[in-house]
């Protein structure tokens, strides 16, 4: 994991990199909505009330939502992966019997801390820090909340 987070092709730069030219590009075609993975974890019910509002869904239910909620919780995906319920060969463990081949593993904010040393974590900080637009809402401050 180290050497992928410091490559100078595919490391953490150029997904910054990325990340800023999809912010700078907000507006193309006509609408951006930021959507994190920590937010969908505290709050996936309004979060995902905020996507179909941005698609322009309308009519949607209340059960509706809470019933997509409910099947794409963590423990849910896990479960429908292990039993191959899921009918796609890009999603399907490379290996049944290592559990890090499966795409659904942890589900963890901050999981990537299980696989960086504390030198990498400190990298890869810096580079947000220094490299990231702030409206992704990554800095220092988010850092050390995550901690806490």
């Amino acid at each position: 994991m180290s050497s992928f987070v410091h490559h100078a092709y595919y490391g953490v730069e150029r997904i910054l990199r990325f990340m800023n030219i999809w912010y700078q590009n907000k507006n193309v075609p006509s609408g951006f909505l930021l959507v994190r993975y920590e937010d969908l974890k505290v709050n996936p019910y309004d979060e995902l009330k905020k996507i179909v509002t941005f698609l322009g869904v309308s009519g949607v239910r209340e059960k509706t939502l809470r019933e997509a909620v409910e099947f794409t919780h963590f423990e849910n995906m896990k479960k429908m992966e292990r039993n191959g319920v899921i009918n796609s060969r890009k999603l399907q463990p490379r290996d049944p019997s290592d559990p890090e081949t499966y795409k659904v593993r942890e589900g963890l904010v901050g999981g990537y801390r299980n696989y960086l040393s504390d030198d990498d974590i400190v990298y890869v900080n810096r580079k947000i820090e220094t490299g990231l637009v702030d409206a992704f809402g990554y800095g220092s401050s988010y850092d050390r909340q995550r901690r806490c």
